[in-house]
């Protein structure tokens, strides 16, 4: 059966693949309770459903989804290779989007550590 997830949005920020070997994703699951590999896929997503935004990961092996962060305009645009805002290794995903969006959004789980809209 197809994920309901997925019959209703699209992905509106591009794909990014995001190399998580730096940090430790021994306890970390997606949301049916799989473990987490090395990589995620990070995209920004609109629900036409719903009308809801955000930005979400995935696992690239079954597209198991591992966190979702809503926001409340659509992204436009992320990128996960600019800065280390909690100098844990792992660089933040910068979101930029719709109705002046900003957000820093950390790759592993999902925090949000700044937000803009």
């Amino acid at each position: 059966m197809m994920n309901q997830f997925f019959l209703f949005s699209a992905l509106t920020s591009g794909l990014e693949v995001v190399d998580l070997n730096r940090v430790n994703t021994r306890n970390l699951l997606s949301t049916s309770g799989r473990s987490v590999s090395s990589k995620i896929v990070i995209s920004g997503y609109a629900n036409v459903a719903d009308k809801s935004f955000g930005l979400l990961a995935l696992t690239p092996e079954a597209g198991d989804e591992v966190w979702r962060r809503p926001t409340k305009a659509r992204p436009f645009k992320h990128d996960c290779n600019l800065v280390d805002l909690d100098l844990d290794g792992l660089k933040e995903c910068l979101v930029v989007g719709e109705k002046g969006l900003f957000a820093a959004i950390n790759p592993l789980n999902g925090k949000s550590y700044s937000y803009v809209s």
